[in-house]
């Protein structure tokens, strides 16, 4: 497979260009395992949620966010709230500053 991403556009696997047939999915297999003991099972990390940005203008900014099923320390992003944390606040897990304002999401928060 080629070009396979998740619903941000974040490629899930690369290619191997030693074995361009075989490809690696991160996580595990069925709903309840959670690769990182985040507290978010894999399959959710995978599937996702909506964010909603207000703008400086009164209009709102939607996009569906993916997180890391297997970060090794539950923030993928790394901008100190963990992902199951981002997923209750509805920030982005792939972006320190989801909504552009200049503060990390754990300097807004």
């Amino acid at each position: 497979m080629v070009g396979v991403r998740d619903l941000s556009g974040n490629a899930l696997a690369g290619v191997d260009r030693d074995n361009p047939f075989e490809i690696e999915f991160f996580g595990t297999a069925g709903g309840a395992t959670d690769c990182d003991a985040d507290g978010l099972s894999d399959a959710d990390e995978q599937r996702g949620w909506i964010v909603e940005v207000v703008q400086a203008d009164g209009s709102v900014t939607r996009r569906e966010v993916t997180s890391d099923p297997c970060d090794p320390d539950g923030d993928t992003d790394d901008d100190g709230i963990l992902d199951v944390d981002e997923k209750r606040y509805r920030t982005d897990p792939r972006r320190a500053d989801s909504d552009d304002d200049g503060l990390t999401d754990a300097r807004a928060s």
